[in-house]
C-alpha cells in the first residue's frame, strides 16, 4: 500500500487538517482538522437497484431486475 500523508487549510475553519492519501489497493482519502474537529472519508458503498437503474438508463442500458451482489470488504 502507498500512503501519503500531508496537511492543508480545513475547508471548515481555516485550521490545520491532517489528510492521509493511500492509493493501494483503492484510492482512499481523508481528513482531521486539529482545530474544529471536522473529518471526512471515503467509503466505499454501493448504489439501490433504482440509482443504478436511473445511472444505466442514462447510457441507454436496459434496466436491472436484481442488484447483483458485491463485496465490500
Amino acid at each position: 500500500m502507498s500512503t501519503n500523508s500531508y496537511s492543508e487549510v480545513c475547508p471548515k475553519c481555516g485550521g490545520h487538517l491532517l489528510v492521509n492519501h493511500d492509493n493501494r489497493p483503492y484510492d482512499r482519502t481523508s481528513g482531521e482538522c486539529l482545530n474544529c474537529g471536522f473529518v471526512y472519508y471515503s467509503k466505499e458503498d454501493q448504489m439501490e437497484l433504482n440509482e443504478l437503474n436511473e445511472l444505466r438508463a442514462d447510457y441507454d442500458m436496459k434496466p436491472l431486475k436484481k442488484l447483483p451482489v458485491i463485496n465490500l470488504d
